[in-house]
């Protein structure tokens, strides 16, 4: 499998790669899940190709979603992305929180364990109620 390193340095410039010094000096805060997931495929054994190939999308949409020209992907293609990249457990949570962040989500990780009766629990609870009486 071809490794991101094989990569010339002009086509790292046209992808828009910033150094690694540039890329680990950002704070996540500051970070876009473009920007996060691309420092994600750059660490990670693929290419782009092979990996919006295994992911199943096309090559315009992962730039889309690299460049901020659309919103992070869907819970459905974050979960299989973290798969895909095999993301340890404090990275994974950093994605799935910059994810929700720009969906205007609640983060897809967390999502799946809260069935029906927790959410129900949650929305019954008085500081939840009392936090909507404003509006």
């Amino acid at each position: 499998m071809e490794k991101f390193e094989n990569h010339s340095d002009a086509e790292k410039k046209a992808e828009g790669f910033k150094s690694e010094y540039e890329v680990e000096n950002i704070a996540l805060a500051e970070q876009s899940f473009g920007q996060f997931l691309r420092c994600l495929i750059k660490e990670s054994p693929y290419t782009y190709k092979q990996f919006y190939e295994q992911l199943g999308i096309k090559r315009s949409y992962l730039n889309d979603i690299l460049r901020r020209r659309t919103n992070p992907p869907p819970a459905y293609l974050q979960f299989k992305i973290a798969d895909i990249l095999e993301l340890d457990a404090g990275i994974k949570s950093e994605f799935f929180e910059l994810a929700a962040k720009e969906r205007g989500e609640f983060p897809a990780d967390l999502s799946q364990y809260l069935d029906l009766e927790k959410r129900n629990q949650i929305r019954s609870s008085q500081g939840f109620t009392e936090s909507f009486k404003a509006f």
